[in-house]
């Protein structure tokens, strides 16, 4: 009797525990002194639906109203359970509801000209200008400067003719070499030396192409900004020359749209669209998040996760500034999603190494059934032990040079198949033109990195268009890699066997000399 009443209180517990679950909505007409629990009594910010980050129970959904434009950051710190997540997500009818990290600048006065400026207290990354991208003051306005001297802290140009000081705590962006953009600070500047801590790769006495930007003194063209942090005073000229007041400026001082803190588990993010973030739409640091459905454009990445059994299915991404998705789980699955014209502007996505559609490390993940159009570096980057399949890349190497449709570095066991990649670009404007190996596009579209890659299958790949169809560089740690039944046609060279990394790659001995790697390839069918 005493077992079966405790059966019976236990299992109305848990009845009333799942009970409380509740649907909050959040509309543009609504209030934050509202219940929130009904359609006709909505909230109305991101402010509101944060003040539950720290008290929601599994099942409990915070939809927004489509049509609707929602300013802010949310940092959640509950979760939900394996039968009930936590959903944040959408209701009515019409446009995604989107989440935004962009604030409304109001309040200008005139500085000097036709440079205006505002109050803005919050770090600021991005404006825009009825939705258009705008330009962090920079010289010179369009083209490049040429590199004549440097090393890895310093370096000289008779391009830079400004007086001594001019670009003390302003921002290098630098072709440093092939493959990449490097960003720095500024700390001295003298005649035509420019001093900063040191970069990821040496420039060296070739003529690399760079520009220097983020000094009020540069802003001297339609469509550039400025922003004082020590002032929290915005400069803007705007596009047409006119008073900012009649046009809708945005500035992007918001990091995430939601961030999801360290092993929060269990919740889905559906359905929402972001923009204007300074670093992600939607920050993962946990296992078991779902992110599905949701667009996202004009902010720096779509999604960054450091977590594991996470699953990203049928986002649309693009015009990010760094790389589309920058995604470092285990058993996680990116499946289903679109990317078009990532990291395409030189100094805006990642410092050394980055600017790709889509990043995948980290473990066993799979890659499957994506497109990527136009992006900056390699269209696919992965890492470790991931299942690539029947993904469409096209257009890559945009920005830089020297990448590969679908690239991959330190991986084993990696199974690789059933791809298309085409239509290689290769950017070599502001390469040095006195860079002994810049004489051309160097774009494969299936690339082995120099790094440890082994017991690795590529197989049933389609590839056109490109300057090597398959690019096989072995290190002394390279072994039982296979390459089998793809087909190649129309690439510059079809399949490139090479063992040039042997002697700055991984375990390399000299004299960097191997008898075999295990390699096999086999089955391929090359047209001209």
């Amino acid at each position: 009797m005493n077992n079966t009443i405790r059966t019976l209180s236990l299992g109305v517990a848990l009845f009333a525990q799942a009970a409380i679950a509740t649907v909050y909505y959040v509309a543009p007409t609504g209030s934050d002194t509202n219940n929130g629990t009904s359609q006709s009594t909505p909230w109305k910010t991101i402010a509101r639906v944060q003040q539950m980050s720290a008290s929601a129970v599994a099942g409990d959904q915070f939809l927004f109203q489509r049509g609707g434009t929602y300013v802010g950051q949310l940092t959640w710190n509950t979760s939900g359970t394996s039968a009930s997540n936590i959903v944040f997500g959408a209701y009515g009818s019409g446009a995604l509801p989107v989440i935004n990290g962009a604030t409304t600048v109001t309040g200008w006065t005139v500085h000097s000209g036709n440079i205006y400026k505002a109050n803005v207290a919050a770090a600021v990354k991005y404006v825009f200008v009825n939705g258009a991208l705008q330009t962090l003051a920079r010289y010179p306005n369009a083209g490049w400067i040429r590199v004549n001297t440097s090393n890895s802290t310093s370096l000289t140009s008779t391009g830079i003719t400004q007086a001594s000081g001019t670009w003390n705590g302003a921002t290098l962006v630098l072709r440093s070499t092939n493959w990449c953009y490097e960003n720095r600070a500024i700390s001295t500047h003298s005649g035509t030396t420019i001093n900063f801590p040191a970069l990821t790769y040496t420039a060296g006495n070739y003529n690399w192409g760079f520009f220097l930007c983020n000094k009020l003194s540069q802003l001297d063209a339609p469509g550039e900004w400025y922003h004082d942090a020590a002032t929290g005073v915005l400069y803007l000229w705007a596009p047409t020359g006119v008073n900012p007041s009649t046009l809708n400026v945005e500035a992007s001082i918001h990091e995430h749209g939601i961030d999801i803190e360290w092993q929060r588990t269990r919740i889905t993010v559906q359905d929402l669209a972001f923009k204007g973030q300074m670093t992600s739409g939607v920050e993962v640091a946990g296992p078991y998040i779902t992110i599905t459905g949701c667009t996202f454009e004009k902010c720096y990445h779509a999604v960054k996760s450091y977590g594991n059994n996470n699953t990203y299915s049928n986002n649309t991404v693009q015009n990010t500034y760094g790389s589309g998705m920058r995604i470092l789980d285990n058993n996680s699955v990116v499946s289903g999603c679109t990317f078009t014209n990532i990291a395409l502007i030189p100094g805006m996505g990642e410092s050394a190494f980055g600017y790709f559609g889509l990043q995948v490390g980290g473990g066993v993940n799979t890659v499957r059934d994506n497109r990527v159009t136009n992006s900056g570096y390699s269209g696919i980057f992965v890492g470790e032990t991931p299942l690539v399949e029947r993904n469409v890349v096209s257009g890559f190497c945009a920005t830089v040079n020297d990448g590969g449709g679908i690239y991959w570095d330190q991986t084993t066991g990696m199974v690789l198949q059933d791809n298309i990649v085409r239509d290689a670009i290769g950017n070599i404007e502001t390469a040095a033109t006195n860079y002994p190996s810049v004489n051309g596009r160097i774009c494969p579209g299936l690339y082995f990195g120099n790094a440890v890659i082994t017991n690795t299958i590529v197989r049933r790949n389609t590839v056109s268009n490109c300057t090597i169809g398959i690019m096989m560089d072995h290190t002394m740690a390279t072994t039982n890699n296979q390459v089998r039944d793809n087909i190649l046609f129309n690439n510059g060279v079809q399949i490139n066997l090479s063992d040039m990394s042997n002697t700055n790659g991984p375990s390399a001995v000299a004299p960097y000399y191997m008898a075999a790697y295990n390699t096999v390839v086999s089955g391929n069918q090359l047209y001209a």
